[in-house]
């Protein structure tokens, strides 16, 4: 047989487990009879087509838009930075060649910015040396520099950053320019970056939190399969929250489709445990599990 064939009968075996991880209850037979490994892999192969799935779904929706601004704002950064301004950093100070105060007003088009601080500002970033936190509300601006600190509105907050460790050094547009030119390169690599950090996070979620999550479905599970003296190992158990994890999974994915967030606390887990012990008190009593690997 070749390998072709080898990998299509698997991903037929995974569809049909799938399908009747859901539709049959006595499926469930069959899966006790298996060794423990074949729910394993069901369970992370489940889980990483699953990640997959999201991790493409989301990049493609998503990134069209960021894009967008990405674009926007790379082509237009350099207009930000006045052309004869010089920023020098110095023994742990900032200063620049203008007279001060020295304000730079957000360029046209580009208030939406600050559209979650509540304070209207009228302006990008102001020059002070002598500038506080107090002046901040006086000259309405996003950010403020001082001879020692670069201050900046984050929503409800000012957070203030040091010069104290910055190398000495200047700062001209010719610089910006030259920076945003040598990340242009780089942003066909979004997606990609993008994707990976979200099928990271789903995997971390489906294959880590949530499986140790089905542990105490399966402990539930056997409580029920002693009091009907079913004669079977925690494993099997075990296996059985790993399919039965199947059908929440479904819910939880439609919900968020349809944009309507189960707020239940803890329901994923009580539908498992629920729908496991439906699968067990269906069980017959004589079973013979295969012995595991």
């Amino acid at each position: 047989m070749s390998k072709l064939n080898k990998v299509f009968l698997r991903i037929k075996a995974f569809f049909y487990s799938f399908y009747k991880s859901v539709s049959s209850l006595n499926y469930y037979r069959d899966v006790v009879l298996a060794p423990l490994s074949f729910s394993v892999k069901y369970f992370f192969m489940l889980t990483i087509l699953l990640s997959i799935g999201i991790s493409s779904v989301t990049t493609i929706l998503t990134f069209p838009k960021i894009q967008k601004e990405l674009n926007t704002f790379i082509n237009t950064a350099s207009s930000y930075y006045p052309n004869d301004l010089i920023i020098t950093s110095k023994g742990g100070q900032v200063s620049i060649n203008k007279p001060e105060p020295f304000i730079v007003p957000f360029p046209k088009g580009s208030l939406e910015l600050t559209s979650q601080t509540k304070k209207e500002l009228e302006n990008l970033i102001v020059f002070d040396s002598n500038g506080t936190l107090d002046d901040m509300e006086k000259y309405k601006t996003l950010i403020l520099l001082n001879k020692s600190n670069l201050l900046i509105q984050s929503q409800d907050k000012i957070e203030a950053r040091s010069f104290k460790d910055y190398p000495d050094g200047q700062l001209t547009k010719k610089n910006v320019i030259k920076t945003i030119n040598s990340v242009k390169p780089f942003l066909s690599f979004i997606p990609i970056i993008m994707f990976l950090a979200i099928l990271f996070g789903t995997l971390l979620y489906y294959a880590g939190v949530k499986f140790v999550l089905v542990l105490p479905v399966a402990l539930g599970l056997m409580l029920v399969g002693n009091i009907k003296k079913l004669q079977m190992p925690f494993s099997k158990y075990l296996q059985i929250a790993l399919h039965t994890f199947t059908l929440p999974l479904i819910v939880e994915i439609v919900s968020m489709v349809v944009k309507f967030p189960i707020h239940v606390p803890l329901w994923f887990f009580v539908l498992n445990l629920l729908f496991g012990v439906l699968v067990v008190s269906k069980l017959p009593e004589k079973q013979t599990p295969a012995t595991q690997s």
